[in-house]
């Protein structure tokens, strides 16, 4: 990632679209009043990956993109319409409205043209997803055959099943600002954050109690050829 890059969303900055407007990343406190469930709705919606819909045969993807998905649905689906709206009016901080002749949405006053649409929209979905730390799904050319996807099935299946019995629950975001909240020991200054300044802050205290466990380890003679103590965790 670019240094410069990496400043803003550490800082918690805006980042500026050309041409439209600049998107703003939400604390944890301003998604704490959306409502988390409402918030990932939005984000949902506006990182939709057309992938998604790659097991459809009914649909060629060959010549779409993942705006006119949006874009279609606003037009045919006013309840859509209005999640999206909501959606890109709170991270741009302005008023956006889907213009319905053209299949496109604007931001702020229509004589502005300040218009999003499927050749810019791409560059909003790729800040959106840094700013709430989304990783794009890995996407994998290995044909299998149908019994073996059936097995992956299954065993996917099996693990969800399995999982909450060993405690292994993925970790909601409150949970992970009440973990933070320990760590700092001042749960406002967490709730100040973005999320992409929290996940930052939770890998280092990861990193860092890894490496305090390996250095404990290391003083009761445990082999250091075992233990991962190269790096200094704030140099990871």
């Amino acid at each position: 990632m670019d240094k410069n890059l990496r400043l803003s969303l550490l800082s918690g900055a805006s980042i500026k679209v050309k041409n439209i407007g600049r998107i703003h990343p939400l604390t944890l406190r301003e998604i704490g009043e959306i409502g988390e469930d409402k918030y990932n709705q939005y984000l949902s919606l506006l990182t939709l990956d057309k992938e998604v819909l790659e097991e459809r045969e009914d649909i060629n993807l060959d010549k779409i993109n993942s705006f006119d998905i949006l874009a279609g649905n606003s037009h045919y689906d006013r309840n859509f319409r209005k999640n999206i709206e909501e959606g890109l009016s709170i991270f741009f901080k302005e008023e956006v409205a889907f213009i319905e002749d053209y299949f496109i949405f604007h931001v702020g006053k229509i004589e502005e043209e300040r218009f999003i649409h499927r050749e810019n929209f791409n560059e909003i979905v790729k800040i959106l997803k840094l700013q709430n730390n989304i990783r794009d799904r890995v996407k994998t050319n290995i044909k299998t055959s149908k019994k073996a996807q059936l097995l992956s099935k299954k065993r996917d299946m099996g693990r969800k099943l399995i999982s909450p019995a060993r405690g292994e629950n993925s970790i909601t975001l409150s949970n992970l600002i009440s973990v933070m909240g320990v760590f700092t020991k001042n749960l406002s200054t967490v709730l100040d954050m973005t999320i992409f300044q929290l996940y930052d802050q939770y890998e280092r205290f990861i990193k860092r109690e890894n490496y305090k466990s390996s250095f404990d380890m290391y003083l009761v003679g445990v082999d250091p050829k075992k233990l991962s103590l190269d790096k200094h965790w704030t140099l990871t």
